[in-house]
This record gives C-alpha cells, structure tokens and sequence, in this order.
C-alpha cells in the first residue's frame, strides 16, 4: 500500500516537487539496483530515444495501396505487438516523419496513456515488420552503434520491476499517465555480459512463442464461439465483400456511401427482417452520469478503453483518481450487469459485460451502455460480439466522416430472438467466457513468469 505520509531530507530531493516521486517503494527499487553485479547506464547513454507525431489528417483503419503502419499504445502490448487493431497514415505522412521511422529490433515504450496499465508496456519491432511509425504517446528506443546491448534483452528489462518502478516514479499522474523522452533516457539500465545477454534474451523469446500460442488459442475459442452463434441462427455470412456490385434506386435510403449497399450487408438485413427486434424493443440505454471534477478530493475509479479486454469480455481494471484529476469525458456511471460497447469504429469487439466488482465505476463518454430488459445479458452478449452483431455495427459508421455509432443508431441493431434456443445460447456464452478467461490467465501468468525469471538472472551474476 502507497503511504498516505512519509518524510524526506532536502539532500534528498532531485529537482521534482511532486511527493510522488519520493515514495518510499522507489527508494527501495534504488537500493536493489545498486547492488546488482553489472554496470548500471542512463538509457541515454546506450540508445537514442524518439517519440512520433500524428499526422494533422489523422490515421486510418483502412489501408490503402500507397499506406503505412502507424502504431499506438493500444499496439504495444507486454513483449508482444497487438496488431487487431492496426492504423495506417499516408506514406507522404510517414515520410515527413522520417525522425520516427521505425526498423527491426526498435523497441517501444509507450509513455503516455490513461493509467500506468498503458504506460511502461514495452515491445519490439520482429524482423520483415515492414514499413511503420509511431504516435506521440510511444518512445523508440534505439540501441546506439558501439554499444554492446541485445535489444530483447533491452526490451526484457525494461518490462521488469527494476526497470518499471523507474517508469512510474518518472512519470507525471495528472489526467493522463506520462512522461517524456528526455525522463525515458534517465532509466537506468544494467548492462550485463554479452552472454548474460543471450540468455536473457531466449528467455523473453520462449515466453513470446508461449504467449502467441495461448492468444492463439483465444483466438480459436472466439472464432468457435462465433461461429456456433451463428449456426444456433442458421445463418452464413462468411462470404467476403464484393468489389463490383449494383443497387437499384428503390433500395437507396439517405445513405450514398457504396460501401453500405455491400451485398452481404443486404444478406443479413433481410434474414433478420423476419428473425430479429430492434434493440431498442429489448433494452435500455442509461444514461446516468456524473461530473468528478464537482468533488476535486474525492476519489474515483475510472475506466476507459484501454481497460476492456476483448478477449474475455471483461473490464480488466480501472484508473483511481480524484475529481481535480478527472478528464472532461469521465462521466457515465457503470452498473452490474451492464453491456458496454465503445463508439469509435474498430473497437466494437471490446463488447464486455460489467461484472458487479466494477459496480459504480465511471465510465469515458466514449461507451454506449446496454442495460437488457426482456434478454438475458448473455444472449444478448452472444449476438452482440458474433459476427451478426458486430457486422451491423460496422454497417452503421461506414462512410461516416466520424467513424463513431451513436445511441440511436445502436437501437436500431436487430437481434434475432428466438426463445427456443435461449438457453443454449446461454450456457454456450457461458463456456466460452470461462474458457478464454482461463486463457487469458495462462496467458498472463507467462508473462509474468517470465518477468521473474528475468530480474532474477539479471540480479545474481
């Protein structure tokens, strides 16, 4: 537990006057690194440390013929790339930010983000990544030439405690989560035996190879899991989109976007005519909020985005801050039960349930909240996060200017309800919940694993 109180001596201080930055815990991390058996470097002094810039005309989703990777925070993942969710700028973008180009064996830090869960996450670039940049909320971090120093074990330290107590004692906790690169280079770092190196080094790959293969094992129960939802419902909609199609005039609504006219789209539309309600006929969409920043001293626990897990449909944890502290879009009130599904396109598979831990939370203006009344939340989870639920959620911004769903587009969402297989459906979401959840629980536990191993060989020569 954080001390509410504690004292320190002027000789003490370092130039920072937030009290932060002197808690007891990371005295205690100085004392440990100070006894480590390798030479310790300011990261500055062995890599170069840039952050990236986002574009004035954005990034997209889509890519196009003459595009490039851009990568965020929600990308850089624990020793791993996240690339579900993968954006892309222009390649006149990516030249002009050429100082943040990115190559094989660059390691990212992310140093920006809503809490310190986002911050301190650290990957690599793989070999034949191809052409990519950043944002301005991820540090490259580039191994200078002369120095001796792997770069996966330079990214494997920097996800230990020794090395992420430094990341959250040089970071600033107002509103957001961050620090610049100038506080990156002052880390420090122990640069072992090339040897050492090497060993560290296949430890961090081995717990790589195992996590890809738990997350591929997600990936599978929740492809199964889609495709047994569709098949309750007799549906087919693994046809691809079609590049040529035509529409005749009576069929075109105020929509002139060709992309909503998809022949697949029409597919579903008039399967569900005959099968499916409107969501608004089976739920509610709260609406109860409140404004942190009215109780600057009292203490809130936030969720935003970043803290939904698609894979096992759950919130993963919460930002604790206090009304001074709240962002203007910290302001719905989440309750047991709920479905939450965030606006922004792209995100939709983040559908998750509230579990009633995360009762009273508060959540980003940036989620839509079901609260179902005549559907059991997981059947209507199950519709929602399968392909049919989620193909009309993306129907519904396509072509948009703002590539966000808003509430009565939501409502509109048909849901096939068929009371006969209620119960199936049910007791299939409910496996596959508890299967993925164990997955995720393997999966991090790996990681964490691994870390402890790392830190230990690092520490003992």
């Amino acid at each position: 537990m954080t001390p509410t109180t504690f004292q320190i001596s002027s000789d003490d201080l370092e130039g920072r006057v937030d009290a932060y930055y002197y808690q007891p815990k990371f005295r205690q991390i100085q004392e440990e690194l100070k006894k480590c058996p390798w030479p310790l470097k300011r990261l500055d002094e062995i890599a170069t440390v840039t952050c990236g810039s986002t574009p004035k005309e954005g990034s997209s989703i889509k890519p196009s013929t003459d595009s490039v990777k851009f990568l965020k925070t929600i990308n850089v993942q624990d020793y791993l790339l996240n690339l579900d969710t993968l954006y892309y700028v222009s390649r006149e973008a990516h030249q002009r930010r050429a100082i943040s180009a990115l190559q094989k064996n660059d390691v990212l830090l992310n140093i920006i983000g809503a809490t310190l869960e986002v911050v301190g996450r650290v990957s690599i670039i793989p070999p034949a990544f191809g052409e990519a940049n950043i944002n301005q909320n991820i540090a490259r971090i580039r191994v200078k030439k002369g120095y001796d120093v792997h770069p996966y074990y330079l990214m494997s330290y920097l996800g230990t405690k020794l090395a992420q107590s430094q990341i959250e004692k040089l970071s600033r906790q107002a509103g957001q989560v961050n620090l610049n690169t100038k506080e990156v280079g002052l880390i420090l770092v122990p640069v072992p035996s090339t040897e050492l190196q090497e060993k560290v080094a296949q430890i961090v790959k081995k717990s790589c190879i195992d996590k890809q293969d738990n997350l591929r094992s997600i990936d599978a129960a929740i492809a199964k899991f889609d495709n047994d939802v569709l098949a309750k419902f007799g549906l087919d909609l693994n046809n691809h989109k079609s590049m040529v199609f035509s529409t005749t005039s009576d069929k075109l609504i105020w929509r002139i976007d060709a992309e909503y006219y998809q022949p697949i789209y029409r597919k579903l539309e008039s399967t569900l005519a005959t099968k499916g309600k409107p969501l608004r006929d089976l739920a509610e969409f709260p609406s109860e909020n409140i404004d942190p920043r009215k109780n600057p001293e009292e203490e809130f626990r936030y969720v935003e985005i970043e803290n939904l897990d698609d894979a096992t449909a759950s919130i993963k944890g919460y930002q604790l801050i206090t009304g001074r502290e709240a962002p203007s879009r910290a302001r719905l009130i989440l309750r047991s039960g709920d479905i939450i599904i965030p606006s922004l396109r792209g995100t939709f598979k983040k559908t998750v349930i509230v579990h009633p831990d995360f009762d009273g939370c508060v959540g980003t203006t940036g989620f839509l909240i079901i609260r179902p009344k005549q559907i059991d939340r997981r059947y209507l989870f199950a519709v929602l996060r399968s392909k049919l639920g989620q193909m009309q959620l993306e129907r519904a911004v396509t072509g948009s200017i703002m590539p966000a769903l808003t509430q009565s587009q939501l409502s509109r969402v048909l849901i096939p309800y068929d009371t006969s297989k209620e119960r199936e459906i049910i007791e299939m979401t409910e496996q596959f919940l508890d299967r993925v959840s164990h997955l995720k629980e393997r999966t991090d536990a790996v990681i964490s694993e691994a870390k402890e191993e790392i830190h230990n060989t690092i520490m003992r020569k």
